[in-house]
């Protein structure tokens, strides 16, 4: 999975090098005003129900049929929703130009709540090297799909169709590697007790969501598409090489911690030993991140995009801490803790949405360091709470997981700060 996501990562900033000098800041301004809205109603696409496909120990056909029928309507009544709400959208930002971008980007959601499905599946089933070829096959041509429309003077329009052309390639390899096919949806099959527990993963994502576009969409909002395309820019390059990493893990490590919840022990060195080489790894980005900045933004963007600089800078310390805060999802998940991780996940909202509010008066940076502080300040304590009032072992082991790698980085940051001498 890992090696799957160094050439996921190679197209990814690939595409980013590329579409910055074919497109403009206005381009990508204009669709993250219309995906830090319409973004929301994409987190109802799965309705929560492929973790709870995955973490169940037996589950029938007749369940498998109904959830997937339950999460296709659904979809279906997300994308015409979009649609409908479009114009809204425009009237919100005052760009009528959004309309349309809305419409465009809506099918994503209807493919999506199948994709879940066959993506759940597969997971279950520990067929890593399908899912990985089917992802590196649709990002693959949804990057060329979308070069090639910014290449012909698409413009904005580019940006719109590469996830709805990644999402539908996905979904039909996704569909032709699985053996599955749907049946009928039966009723009182015993679904019941899965959509409540999908309902609190589906809580955690929305909380999650919110914590992540309440910026974007104030950002939006008080200055505009072009500081906001800058912005959206810098936030895109910081969270690239952690998504990189921690989504595979979590697709990987849920399913084998959920094998090990009888043998305690186990449970937590597996988990502490997977936490401790992924906080490492991502210190050294953080650190990298942090003293490289302009370098790192001039070979990715080139010399237009300078303001992406200090919002890189300013959230690099939070990379650091992105793995201690994925692994409340893996064991949580992994020990069917549903509702625990509902109550944590709404605190790290909260703390995080107070802190950008406190920021947007100071820009963009502003913006960007606020996210820093807060997530060292408050959010890396309310996670490890959060742990030890599950298990006190487990509490513990992420702490002794990412102590050492944290202490590097504040080390190396109050020098910096000290001394001045960034590069």
């Amino acid at each position: 999975m890992l090696a799957a996501q160094v050439v996921k990562l190679g197209l990814q900033i690939a595409a980013m090098v590329l579409l910055a000098r074919l497109l403009t800041p206005l381009d990508f301004g204009l669709v993250a005003m219309v995906t830090a809205l319409t973004g929301l109603v994409g987190l109802f696409a799965g309705l929560g129900l492929s973790q709870v496909i995955v973490q169940r120990a037996q589950i029938t056909q007749a369940q498998l049929s109904t959830l997937f029928w339950l999460n296709l309507g659904f979809g279906l009544l997300l994308t015409l929703a979009v649609m409908l709400f479009a114009p809204l959208i425009a009237w919100v930002y005052h760009d009528p130009r959004l309309t349309g971008i809305a419409l465009l980007g809506a099918p994503v959601y209807v493919i999506a709540s199948a994709a879940v499905h066959y993506r759940a599946l597969l997971l279950r089933q520990m067929r890593f090297r399908m899912l990985m070829l089917s992802d590196i096959l649709g990002l693959t041509l949804s990057v060329l799909a979308g070069l090639m429309m910014a290449w012909w003077g698409a413009g904005y329009w580019s940006l719109v169709a590469m996830p709805v052309v990644q999402g539908a390639i996905q979904l039909l390899g996704l569909g032709l590697a699985s053996d599955w096919r749907p049946g009928r949806p039966v009723r009182g099959c015993g679904v019941r007790p899965m959509l409540r527990f999908g309902g609190d993963l589906l809580g955690v994502t929305l909380f999650g969501y919110l914590a992540r576009q309440i910026d974007k969409i104030g950002v939006g909002v008080l200055y505009g598409p072009v500081l906001l395309g800058y912005y959206s820019r810098g936030y895109q390059l910081f969270m690239l090489p952690s998504s990189q990493i921690s989504t595979p893990l979590h697709e990987v490590i849920v399913p084998t911690l959920s094998r090990l919840t009888a043998d305690p022990e186990r449970f937590q060195r597996t988990f502490r030993r997977v936490l401790a080489t992924l906080a490492w790894v991502s210190a050294g980005l953080a650190l990298t991140a942090l003293l490289w900045a302009p370098q790192i933004v001039g070979v990715v963007f080139g010399p237009q995009w300078d303001p992406v600089v200090t919002v890189l800078r300013n959230l690099s310390p939070t990379l650091a801490l992105q793995p201690l805060l994925s692994s409340t999802g893996w064991a949580f998940i992994s020990r069917g803790e549903s509702g625990r991780y509902r109550r944590w996940a709404l605190g790290s909202a909260l703390i995080q949405g107070l802190a950008i509010l406190a920021g947007l008066p100071l820009g963009i940076a502003g913006v960007a360091l606020a996210t820093s502080l807060c997530t060292w300040g408050l959010t890396m304590p309310w996670t490890l709470y959060c742990l030890r009032r599950a298990d006190a072992d487990l509490g513990r082991a992420a702490l002794r997981a990412v102590a050492a790698p944290s202490l590097l980085v504040v080390t190396v940051l109050v020098v910096v700060l000290g001394t001045g001498r960034v590069p």
